[in-house]
Parts: C-alpha cells; sequence; structure tokens
C-alpha cells in the first residue's frame, strides 16, 4: 500500500466501516489514480490496510448477511459504481 500512494494512487478499501460512504455516492476524480482494496468474505479489509487508506466505500445491502463473495465485488464496482459515474 505504501508504495502505491508513494506512486500517488488514492487507496479506498471496499469495506463496511464506522466511516464509509456508500458506492452510489462516491465521485472518482478522473485525473486521480486509485486504487481499490478487497477484503476477505468473513474478515473483510485488515485495520492495517483500513488505517492506510484514504477513503471507505460500501456495498449497501439489504438482509442479515452484511458480505458479497470476492468474484462479484469488483464488477459491482467497476459497473455498477465508479465507472459508471466516470463515463456520466
Amino acid at each position: 500500500m505504501r508504495k502505491l500512494k508513494a506512486k500517488g494512487y488514492r487507496i479506498v478499501v471496499i469495506e463496511q466501516t464506522t466511516e464509509s460512504m456508500p458506492l452510489q455516492q462516491f465521485t472518482p476524480v478522473p485525473a486521480v489514480r486509485y486504487c481499490l482494496a478487497f477484503g476477505n468474505e468473513i474478515h473483510g479489509v485488515s485495520e492495517a490496510v483500513i488505517a492506510e487508506a484514504a477513503q471507505a466505500l460500501e456495498i449497501p445491502q439489504a438482509g442479515t448477511k452484511h458480505s458479497l463473495n470476492i468474484s462479484v465485488l469488483p464488477g459491482h464496482c467497476r459497473v455498477g459504481g465508479i465507472k459508471k459515474k466516470m463515463l456520466d
């Protein structure tokens, strides 16, 4: 993470935290390079990575289960949120 930050990337974790914002409210800045960090379904993103991140985004979910399979998350972020906003 530190190497990416040193290269100018903005680290964004996809995780539910006390300070996270819903993905659909996030507006990426086209000139900024982002590194999205995803966590394990059970344990999420580590506290160490969250501490290094500039921002946390969450994918709102209904029901009692609050996790998505890692194979689903990147596609959801790209198509359902971040990419769509960048094309608007």
